[in-house]
């Protein structure tokens, strides 16, 4: 399992000192591949997520019928961990 100091790692460093000059408040950022707005913000400024049962169980069947559909893909979770370990975030 990786780690919240090792996941902060793969952040680029002008977003760590972005959130270090603003004193931690939530920074917004607009994405230039999107072109949507997100935020950056350490975890204490957000609420708690909760997920209900029903998203989850909607989520998990939608996920069965893609499979059973053959609209997925095997996971190499060895390939994954390693492109993470390597800072490589466009090919998770």
């Amino acid at each position: 399992m990786v780690g919240m100091s090792e996941l902060l790692t793969l952040l680029p460093p002008v977003f760590l000192k972005s959130l270090a000059a603003n004193g931690g408040v939530p920074i917004p950022i607009e994405d230039p591949g999107w072109h949507q707005e997100i935020t950056l913000a350490p975890a204490e400024h957000l609420p708690p997520i909760r997920l209900e049962p029903s998203y989850m169980k909607a989520g998990v069947q939608k996920t069965v019928e893609q499979f059973e559909r053959g609209e997925s893909l095997p996971w190499d979770i060895g390939r994954t961990m390693k492109k993470a370990e390597q800072g490589r975030e466009d090919l998770l």
